[in-house]
Formats: structure tokens, sequence, C-alpha cells
């Protein structure tokens, strides 16, 4: 028993042992090691900022508001990667549906480095807990024309590329496509657009469009060949060219596309004569965005067939799919209007950016001739994109130099009283209101 007894504690001696200075070294150089620590970082991280250990949380004595709290729109955080996107222009903003302290960026290519080796093609995704730093950094061999989360699996990052290649990023991977399309069986041309939606056959299907017209339905995600390929067209003979396309929320197999002539076109995909099927006068010059109102099951048809639509001719306008001519014309921008975006939760209330680096923030409820709110947050850069967070009570501004600022709305400017929904309704059913 003596001689078991000492066998068994020398076992435990052993297995007490640890692994040789030459094993540490060995495991922590490895790049499964490396990739479980970067992994492991981001959460402590987010865990660590998840509270403000030097604030006090007791409830607000909204009598004694601050100076910022008072105003309508505060600046939060800048967000910038010089080192990255230097002389990069800002070409989307998608906010996270899983982690709402997270959103994404895609940029241009860069202006600066002409014979850089980096990759053309950069997303970045951000935290607004921790600003200083990208909180995941990807690449593609493409400039980036625009970017978007999955919409159930914020893991997946679709992309729409100069090249027209559509890529697909799994943030548990690499940090290049784990899935692209091949250009034998795609596009050729710049991708300005994508879109994940639910079919007629309630199957999640990606549907693209480059600026040549083309538009592709996938509904393999692994992208290896279109399940639906259109050529849109007038007469067929004139080629569409496309920067801005929307769709209203309800019927996504019903597109409204914007072009570089300023003209408005719409679009059937599901249909036995797919393609353009009518076309109107939208601007007097470049279409650069459309908006479809963010349209909820209660809404009613008349609000959620209401577009906006931002021009180079320095306007915007709202409009309704249902009608021929705009409803509205708003003349406020003194330079060419780059983007507008609807709010996720208030339903008169929409922003817009311009070249001259104004946003402005329009509650058609209280106002149609002016905004409720403008901020001047740039004199020399032009505000390329904007997007509302999911809640609607913080916007993102992307601009011309790759900078991104988030600001904070304040409450009663963002978030809707009882009565606006129905107060906004009567207005779009009498549009004199706004003539």
């Amino acid at each position: 028993r003596i001689e078991e007894d000492e066998k068994r504690s020398e076992r435990k001696e052993s297995h007490r042992e640890g692994l040789s200075s030459e094993e540490v070294t060995e495991v922590m150089s490895s790049k499964p090691f490396a990739d479980f620590l970067q992994r492991a970082s981001l959460h402590v991280e987010r865990a660590l900022t998840q509270h403000d250990v030097t604030k006090e949380y007791f409830p607000e004595d909204r009598s004694e508001q601050t100076d910022d709290q008072k105003e309508s729109i505060v600046h939060r955080s800048l967000f910038r990667d010089k080192r990255r996107c230097s002389g990069r222009s800002v070409t989307s903003i998608d906010w996270s549906p899983l982690h709402p302290e997270l959103f994404l960026t895609s940029y241009a290519s860069s202006t600066d480095e002409v014979l850089s080796d980096s990759p053309d093609g950069l997303v970045i995704i951000w935290s607004l807990r921790l600003p200083s730093r990208p909180e995941r950094v990807f690449t593609c061999q493409a400039a980036v024309l625009t970017a978007q989360f999955h919409p159930k699996n914020a893991h997946l990052i679709f992309g729409g590329t100069f090249s027209g290649q559509i890529v697909i990023w799994d943030t548990r991977r690499r940090d290049t496509p784990s899935i692209r399309t091949r250009f034998s069986n795609g596009h050729i041309h710049p991708v300005y657009w994508i879109a994940l939606i639910s079919s007629v056959q309630s199957r999640e299907s990606l549907i693209t469009i480059s600026n040549d017209g083309t538009l592709c339905v996938w509904n393999d995600l692994l992208l290896i060949e279109p399940s639906i390929r259109i050529h849109l067209q007038i007469r067929r003979k004139e080629e569409v060219t496309t920067p801005a396309v929307g769709f209203p929320v309800r019927d996504p197999s019903q597109l409204v596309l914007g072009s570089d002539e300023g003209d408005l076109y719409k679009a059937k995909i599901y249909d036995e004569h797919p393609g353009i099927h009518a076309t109107s006068q939208g601007h007097s010059g470049p279409i650069t965005s459309i908006a479809f109102h963010p349209a909820s099951k209660e809404t009613p048809s008349e609000v959620a067939n209401l577009f906006l639509t931002s021009s180079y001719d320095w306007t915007c306008k709202l409009r309704s799919n249902k009608m021929p001519t705009a409803m509205a014309t708003f003349e406020f921008a003194r330079a060419y209007v780059l983007d507008v975006k609807w709010s996720p939760v208030h339903p008169a209330v929409f922003a817009m950016s311009d070249a001259s680096g104004v946003l402005s923030i329009w509650n058609l409820n209280e106002e149609t001739e002016l905004p409720v709110l403008t901020k001047t947050i740039s004199s020399d850069k032009a505000l390329s994109r904007i997007q509302w967070s999911r809640d609607g009570k913080q916007i993102a501004v992307g601009d011309s130099s790759g900078s991104v600022s988030v600001f904070d709305i304040n409450q009663e400017v963002a978030i809707p009283g009882p009565d606006d929904p129905l107060k906004f309704y009567h207005s779009i059913k009498n549009p004199k209101i706004f003539r």
C-alpha cells in the first residue's frame, strides 16, 4: 500500500508540472492562440466598458439637466482610423441587429496612396464603447461600395464591390471574404446596392444591382449562381444606370430605381414580364439616395408607400409609390444632397446630409418648409452617408475623408408622442398641406 500511495503521489506531482518554457513559447506564438486571444480580449473589453465605474447610478433629477442634455443633438464620439481610412470616403453605414453598440462602415478606394499595396476594399466594425480603435477590420481586393449586416445572423456581412463581386465575410473566421461571386456568373460592373429579403416563397434571397442595370437574385447564399438575372432596360435599348435603389417594406419585389439622369424607374422582379414597367421624372440632377418609409404591420398603406429621394439638384422630395408626382420638395440645402434616411421609430422624422457638411433633421408633423434641427458638422468635407441607430436615438454620419461621427438625439425629437402617428397619417391623407 505504501508503494501504491507513493506512485499515486508521483503521478499527481507529474500532472502538476506545467508546460516547459519552449512549449509555452510555441503555444503563445501559434496562430490559433493569437486568434483566441483577440476574440477573448474583445469580450473582456466589452464587459469592462459595460458600466462606467466612475459614475454614480442613481435616479436622474430631470429638473437639473446639463446643457448637453438640453441640446437636441449632441456629439458623442468620433471614429477614425488614420492609417487605414485616410483619403477614403464613407460609402455605407449599418448598425448591428444583435449588438446595439456596434456599427459597420465601408470605404471607397484611397486617394492618398495611389501606389499603396493595401487592399482597396475596407469594412470596419466600430464600437460606441471603444471609439479609439476599430473592433474588427475586414478587407477585399476591390473597393466596397455598400455593406450591411445579415438582419438575423449578425456574424455575416454582405458587401457589393467596385469590381462587381458580391462578397460575404464571416466575423467568426478570417478577415477576408469567406464567399465571393465569380465574374463569369455575376456582375461585371460596380455594385452600389444589395438587400437581403424574404422572397415570395418565404426564403431568404439576396438582391444585387450593378450600375449597368443588371439585377441578380441569389437564393443560394453560397453565391454559386443567381436564380434570376434581369437586364433593366428602357424600350430594350438604353441601359439604366442605378446608383440609388429602394423598395416598399411590404413588397420588396417592386423596386424604385434612381438614375444618373434624375429619372425614377419602377421595376418588378417576380412577374410574368420582369423589368422596368414605369418611368417618371424625379430630379433635374443625379439621384443619390432613395429611402422608403420603415412601415410596421400596423402602418396604413398610405404611409407605407411613402419614400424620399435626394439629388445633386440640391433638393429632397417626398413621394408616394401610388402617385406620379412628388408630394413635397424640400429646398433647404445649399449643396448636393447626398443621403436621406427616415427615422426607424418616428413616422414623421427624417434626416438629410449634404456636400456642404450640414446635417438637417426634419419633423413633418411640426414643419414642412424648414428642418427642426440643423448642425454643421464639417465646413470642408461632404457628408456622404448617414444612418439612424435601430432605436432612433442616435445617428451616425460619415464624411468624404473617412471619419464617422455619432450624435445622440434628444428624446423629444427622436421618440414619437402618442399622437404623432395619427397626426402624420392625416397629413398624408391631405397632401395639400405640403404644397
